[in-house]
């Protein structure tokens, strides 16, 4: 089976979604399937692409052949393209030419409505690969609605309609998608974690301070101003403790985020937790991987809860790292309070403080939890496991073929 994935990022981008492809093509060519990835130009630093200004866009101007598509460049047998220049109605000539030059038995689009800078284009590749008989399998990594366009359909309804079938990651953005008419095209694929670790070593002084770690990018969804609240609580209380805090922003993240990171800014200097904290910017895996090692527990407070597509999250627990974090209805099957996992009401400080209060007086039975962490995420969140049911919704939308998907309206 040949593949074509199409993806607005790829690392060294700082992007989840980026991290994500990469480990399902390195997969996915695993299985020895071709893999071909189409991607935007490689950005390793910050910039900022600004938030979108425009409430909709017009018709795609007439198509431009493309005749310089190459992928020039092999990522474990995954092949690259990142030759699109932007993610407007441009980029449809750059999928054109990958359809028409690869000729692939489906495309497999990461749907990301801000690394797309929310303009609908991308909402037409089954429009497109139509023409050729590919059937589109689109992965919703969210459900952020794109700006309007001149079609009268909306942009991301005309997407799902389009679609073969549909792969979502967590429970939250399912609930949602079955209250769509065309829902028997779902299929519910978590992501695993995007950070690995062979071993689980752990390094954690047994006797020292309680040392909390956090790792991720900064987004108003993480709720990371509950973890300083709670530090806070126990830094006042007089406890050894030291935060350690590696969270960066997105290679493209809008103002919105970056609005976010001067928020949580401010949160450190008002509470006053500077002493105890040990802060980074986006740091290196092997970064990521010591500051677990060394952490006696991580914590996620996540604002609507974990879910599937928490792939921060399971790195700590493939770590062995004990992990608390936030219920919401989306907590995955098999993650059980003081068993493999710590859990807590979303957006509640004094919840997590008390839990870490806890932690710091059961390190032994912490660890415990940590082990059992590993364990869950080994067996349920392994990216062979994820790759392989990517590629049975490939194989039977390839049977099926472009009869299923709806013509645009």
């Amino acid at each position: 089976m040949r593949i074509l994935i199409i993806a607005a990022t790829y690392p060294p981008t700082r992007c989840g979604v980026g991290d994500y492809v990469r480990r399902v093509g390195r997969e996915l060519r695993g299985i020895d399937e071709e893999v071909f990835v189409l991607t935007g130009e490689a950005e390793d630093l910050d910039h900022d692409h600004g938030d979108p200004t425009i409430a909709s866009v017009g018709r795609r101007p007439a198509p431009r052949r493309v005749d310089d598509l190459r992928f020039d460049t092999e990522d474990h047998g995954v092949r690259l393209s990142r030759r699109v220049p932007a993610w407007d109605w441009g980029a449809l000539d750059w999928i054109e030419a990958a359809l028409r030059d690869l000729e692939p038995d489906v495309v497999s689009l990461q749907f990301h409505g801000e690394d797309y800078l929310l303009h609908p284009a991308v909402c037409a590749v089954p429009d497109l690969a139509r023409r050729r008989g590919c059937p589109v399998v689109t992965t919703l990594h969210n459900l952020q609605r794109p700006v309007a366009w001149a079609e009268p359909a909306d942009p991301l309804d005309h997407l799902l309609r389009g679609s073969a079938a549909w792969i979502c990651t967590n429970a939250i953005d399912e609930a949602r998608l079955r209250s769509h008419e065309l829902s028997e095209r779902l299929h519910v694929i978590p992501t695993g974690p995007c950070i690995t670790d062979d071993r689980g070593r752990r390094t954690a002084d047994p006797h020292g301070p309680l040392r909390i770690g956090y790792f991720g990018f900064l987004n108003p969804f993480k709720g990371i101003e509950y973890l300083l609240r709670a530090v806070a609580a126990l830094h006042t209380e007089g406890r050894a403790i030291r935060l350690e805090l590696a969270a960066g922003i997105h290679t493209d993240a809008p103002g919105r985020l970056r609005d976010y990171a001067d928020f949580v800014g401010g949160e450190i200097e008002r509470l006053g937790i500077g002493p105890v904290l040990e802060r980074h910017g986006y740091v290196s895996d092997e970064e990521v991987g010591a500051l677990l090692g060394r952490s006696h527990v991580a914590v996620f407070p996540f604002r609507d809860g974990v879910s599937g597509k928490n792939s921060s999250f399971w790195s700590t627990m493939h770590h062995a790292t004990p992990t608390l974090t936030t219920r919401g209805p989306g907590v995955p099957p098999g993650l059980v309070d003081g068993q493999n996992a710590l859990l807590v009401p979303a957006e509640d400080a004094e919840a997590i403080a008390e839990r870490l209060r806890w932690s710091d007086a059961h390190r032994a039975e912490l660890e415990a939890i940590g082990r059992a962490g590993r364990e869950f995420v080994l067996r349920s969140f392994d990216w062979s496991v994820i790759a392989r049911s990517m590629h049975e919704v490939f194989a039977a939308s390839v049977d099926r073929g472009t009869a299923g998907a709806e013509e645009p309206r």
